[in-house]
């Protein structure tokens, strides 16, 4: 199942104030969808208790405070090490960013119950964060700014003066709870000040101390706002970057980084107060290359750029882009931050063939969680995105935003005007680009353009293309696909970018081409060919183009250290020193001793084998196993999925016995039940999304033992002359009987496979 789930059950209905409170938790859980909030799953009454079930939380900040001084070795009385206070100043952060959240909804929620027992800890691996808010029944909409509230709501130790005395509040009530919270986190007391007086972070526990103070003061106007708090994190954390240690941030940095899409570092030193950094000596920046190449292609401003200039920058930005993936792919992904002309090196390097190299990490950041909030206004102005200069949330989208200023500038968008391009071959070309940087440098960076993995820019005898991968891996092809070289299924001229399914999700590493076909190669060494076969280029025999992207297998599924394309023909390179080839042969280019076109030869195999490795490549989603790499040897195919070590079958014969029932005549329980309706409502969905497709995909073997856990649908090739491996319990009748079969087969499948999950017996109606 792909829900992780417990019981969380409130206690009997004693009285109806406890029975309202129980409900009104049930609402405002079923209202909120955040990963600042416990996730709720579902509620029912059995009996005259209500059952309410919620991701599960072990711990709670309670438990964190009460272990804290024994975690770190620690006395009251002493003062905390820098670890101890930057590891609350995270917990405080993401409490703030918790009560953010539920204030910045429409109408804002008053929780009323901020304590330690209230915030539970449970680590999310997407955002990286570990707080979340619990117990809602207390929770209540602030829809008007002059409503009244139920007085006395809450724990008294954190409870506003306004919400005891009987007074109107709002959302600064919460702010008041939280302050009492830091005060208790951070051991706030009139005596402890003198303590820290010594430490390193003096300066930031007085600001800390000031802001607390401010967030329990009697007057609800004079509180802060979780948002505003949030904003001055870094006078109170200890995530700053001073002057003094920027030099030792970049030679922190530099060490860390180890590729030729960054300047090389080799040493540094410290002579009196200097500090020396040993870098490779890179003579041009992209500043240089921009300022002369007007006068190296003697063009005015008011002239187009003729094809030769377009290129040229669109290999630059490439490069540009292949940089700053680097960065952006690091766990934990690096910000520049201060993305620059003058910071974009050129150095030619042989081993490559490329020329730019990114220097001055004097501002770079590690972005550990999704959450984290860095120095505002770090950077170039001219190239900082907006959000840096307002605040110190941002992520690695900040760097996109000066990628595209700076490609603004290469690019002369600002002096483009659309009528000098018009005649020139690349002017749709040219309209993508502008609406590529346009996006790249829209103010909110949630709309903003990724860096691309893979931009790959070709030419064919009827115009250029380009093929790229974004970062979410997902690939696009756009050009002249004269002989179907994008990928797509047709050859007909594509000016905006397609999505090629084929290839996403396939962690494409490489794209190389030929004269008339093109070849990727991914990161398990799946290589897949597209385009013109009528010299075998695509190691097929002599047939119709190639259009869309098919696997070529290689005896043995070999590591592949390189490979290369002649204009009809490809060699590749194995990890043993093997050298495959195959295509036009005529001249004896492949150099094994014959002189025509050849394929890579495979003995003969069950076509129902080639039929799943077919489909399992084509689909690419959570509903369904992942396929990974396909190989021959030793005359068999073998196929690398996706390990599920169980199948429904497995469930099935566990699940009745591990709710206690001892037969299929005993009744389930409202658990066993529920959890049985979400098994069968995802096996509907994994089926569904198969019918969904364009064509749509019969899978025609649903039983058990093809259900993966994970909630995908396993196992595609239907072994026609091997009948034994499909059980008849589950065929459909027009199955059974030979006749046309459509999608609704499986439906009829799955019917039967809810019948062996809910343990009942129907029927079948003639």
């Amino acid at each position: 199942m792909s829900i992780n789930y417990s019981n969380n059950i409130s206690g009997y209905l004693k009285t109806n104030i406890e029975e309202a409170k129980s409900i009104r938790e049930v609402e405002n859980l079923q209202k909120l969808d955040s990963v600042f909030v416990v996730k709720y799953h579902d509620s029912w009454i059995e009996g005259k208790h209500l059952y309410i079930q919620m991701e599960y939380c072990p711990q709670t900040l309670r438990d964190i405070l009460k272990d804290k001084l024994q975690v770190f070795v620690r006395q009251t009385t002493e003062p905390m090490i820098i670890y101890e206070y930057f590891i609350l100043c995270e917990i405080f952060r993401e409490l703030l960013q918790c009560i953010e959240y539920i204030h910045g909804l429409d109408p804002p929620i008053i929780h009323r119950d901020i304590k330690p027992e209230n915030i539970l800890i449970l680590y999310n691996e997407i955002n990286k964060t570990f707080i979340k808010l619990g117990d809602f029944g207390l929770a209540i909409a602030h829809e008007r700014q002059s409503q009244s509230h139920t007085r006395g709501a809450g724990t008294p130790k954190y409870m506003a003066p306004e919400v005891f005395d009987n007074r109107k509040y709002d959302i600064k009530a919460d702010i008041y709870s939280l302050g009492g919270i830091g005060h208790e986190m951070f051991e706030i007391n009139p005596v402890g000040k003198e303590k820290y007086i010594s430490t390193i972070f003096s300066a930031k526990f007085n600001r800390l101390e000031d802001i607390l103070r401010s967030m329990t003061e009697y007057t609800t106007r004079k509180r802060p706002t979780s948002a505003e708090v949030l904003n001055d994190y870094n006078q109170w954390s200890i995530d700053t970057m001073t002057k003094e240690n920027k030099s030792m941030r970049e030679v922190e940095s530099l060490q860390k980084l180890n590729s030729v899409f960054v300047i090389k570092y080799y040493d540094s030193w410290t002579e009196g107060k200097h500090l020396y950094i040993q870098m490779d000596y890179c003579s041009i920046t992209l500043r240089t290359v921009l300022k002369q190449k007007k006068q190296v292609f003697v063009r005015q401003s008011s002239e187009p750029m003729i094809i030769y200039e377009y290129f040229i920058l669109c290999e630059i930005f490439r490069e540009l882009l292949q940089c700053i993936e680097y960065l952006h792919g690091l766990d934990p992904p690096v910000i520049h931050r201060d993305i620059k002309p003058e910071n974009i090196l050129v150095s030619y390097n042989e081993t490559t063939n490329t020329f730019l190299k990114l220097g001055d990490f004097g501002l770079a950041v590690e972005h550990e969680r999704q959450s984290q909030s860095h120095t505002r206004g770090a950077g170039t102005p001219q190239y900082m995105a907006p959000v840096d200069h307002l605040n110190t949330r941002y992520d690695i989208k900040t760097d996109i935003y000066s990628v595209g200023g700076l490609v603004h500038d290469m690019f002369e968008i600002e002096e483009f005007d659309k009528h000098k391009y018009i005649s020139t071959t690349f002017s749709a070309q040219f309209n993508r680009l502008e609406d590529i940087i346009g996006s790249m440098t829209d103010y909110s960076a949630d709309k903003r353009s990724t860096s691309a993995e893979l931009f790959h820019v070709f030419n064919d005898i009827n115009g250029y293309n380009v093929l790229f991968v974004t970062n979410d891996d997902m690939v696009y092809g756009m050009g002249s696909n004269y002989y179907g070289s994008l990928g797509l299924g047709h050859n007909r001229a594509v000016n905006t970018p397609h999505i090629i399914p084929e290839l996403c999700q396939q962690n494409i590493q490489q794209f190389i081409c030929g004269m008339d076909f093109v070849l990727s190669i991914n990161d398990n060494n799946c290589i897949h060919g597209w385009g013109s076969n009528d010299r075998e280029q695509l190691a097929r025999s002599l047939t119709k183009d190639y259009l869309k992207p098919n696997i070529i297998s290689l005896p043995n599924n070999p590591v592949i250290r390189d490979i290369s394309c002649g204009f009809y023909h490809s060699l590749v390179v194995t990890g043993d020193d093997c050298v495959y080839g195959w295509g036009f042969n005529r001249y004896g280019q492949m150099g094994c001793g014959e002189q025509h076109s050849k394929s890579i030869e495979h003995n003969k195999y069950d076509n129902n084998i080639i039929n799943e490795m077919n489909k399992l490549s084509n689909i690419c989603t959570k509903n369904v196993v992942q396929y990974i790499s396909t190989w021959f040897e030793d005359n068999r195919y073998y196929i690398r999925m996706e390990l599920c070590s169980h199948s429904l079958r497995t469930v099935l014969s566990l699940k009745g016995p591990a709710f206690g029932r001892r037969s299929a005549e005993e009744a389930m329980n409202s658990s066993e039940f529920f959890i049985s309706c979400q098994i069968f409502a995802e096996l509907l969905k994994c089926v569904q999304h198969l019918h969904d497709l364009s064509p749509a995909v019969i899978h025609r073997n649903l039983k058990p033992e093809n259900v993966l856990i994970g909630g995908k649908a396993g196992n595609f090739h239907v072994f026609k002359s091997l009948s034994d491996n499909r059980n008849p319990e589950y065929l459909s009748p027009e199955e059974t009987d030979g006749q046309t079969v459509d999608y609704k087969t499986d439906v009829y499948s799955a019917a039967k496979i809810a019948q062996n999950i809910f343990d009942i017996q129907l029927t079948p109606k003639l």
